[in-house]
């Protein structure tokens, strides 16, 4: 029998200008971005999607976009993975990591940031995006495949496409 995932993919929440000095990959959200994300999670619990667990770019803002979505959404810490590997990857990093998914897991998230979410977006089902994903978008597929290994050649139904008021 034929097993439908689903696949949450998020941008990271509006992060702060990078100052002088400051790394990129220490920018966290702004008062803005922890709404949003916090705004997202909410609309996501909502709609009765909940992830099973949570991959994230161990980035700053990435780790605090997890954080507050997942508290919104009564999400144990445990189901709640940084990966460096995620940090301004492209979408083909996106796409081993769906593909390398356990087969007990039905329901996942990704955080992770442009352009590598809106390409991998994009090159999963070409109807989803027109441009890159604003900051906190999120796009929901419902993926008919018995396990993650069959993404590439499973059909991707667009179940949601969501952005922060802000951002509209």
């Amino acid at each position: 029998m034929q097993q439908k995932r689903t696949l949450i993919l998020m941008r990271h929440a509006k992060t702060e200008v990078q100052q002088p000095g400051q790394k990129d990959y220490d920018r966290a959200l702004t008062e803005r971005g922890q709404n949003d994300a916090a705004q997202m999670g909410k609309r996501l619990r909502a709609l009765g999607i909940y992830p099973e667990m949570i991959f994230h770019s161990s980035a700053v803002r990435t780790q605090q976009t997890a954080d507050i979505v997942a508290t919104t959404m009564d999400t144990k810490p445990a189901q709640i993975q940084a990966l460096e590997q995620l940090y301004l990857c492209e979408a083909h990093t996106l796409e081993h990591l769906v593909l390398d998914m356990p087969k007990h897991i039905h329901t996942a998230m990704i955080i992770a940031h442009n352009p590598g979410i809106s390409t991998f977006v994009y090159e999963s089902n070409r109807m989803a995006l027109s441009s890159a994903m604003p900051t906190a978008g999120i796009v929901v597929f419902s993926i008919d495949t018995a396990d993650w290994q069959g993404y590439n050649k499973a059909k991707k139904n667009i179940e949601l496409i969501d952005f922060p008021k802000n951002n509209l």
